[in-house]
């Protein structure tokens, strides 16, 4: 098969793009190629391209249910996960906070007690 590229002309038909894998058609009133001169094409036998383009569509009609239900099961899954090492996180901190008895947890609460017990007066 005879390679093109882009920016040269070419006789009617389909061509394939090798970098990206798109189908261009030229006619009549188009007979340049698209892109730039690095982008090389091939021309596709009518026949081969009649045959294909329904495979092509067959293949997305038959695949595309499963890959959304991929994406919605690994989405699900990534939230669960995510979820649960949240969950642990707090049970984690909530055990850190338990295990300093004793200490205040905020000072503006305990401090007037604290003074408030100090200024008593001691009874004999």
């Amino acid at each position: 098969m005879k390679t093109y590229r882009g920016t040269e002309q070419g006789p009617d038909g389909v061509y394939l793009n090798l970098s990206t894998g798109e189908f261009t058609q030229l006619h009549e009133k188009t007979r340049v190629l698209p892109d730039s001169n690095e982008v090389k094409y091939i021309k596709v036998p009518s026949v081969l391209a009649i045959i294909i383009s329904p495979l092509a569509g067959l293949a997305f009609i038959i695949f595309l249910p499963f890959v959304g239900i991929a994406g919605v099961v690994g989405f699900l899954g990534y939230k669960l996960w995510h979820g649960i090492l949240a969950m642990q996180r707090g049970t984690i901190r909530l055990v850190a906070i338990a295990g300093h008895q004793g200490r205040p947890t905020s000072h503006s609460r305990v401090a007037p007690l604290v003074k408030s017990q100090q200024q008593k007066p001691k009874k004999n």
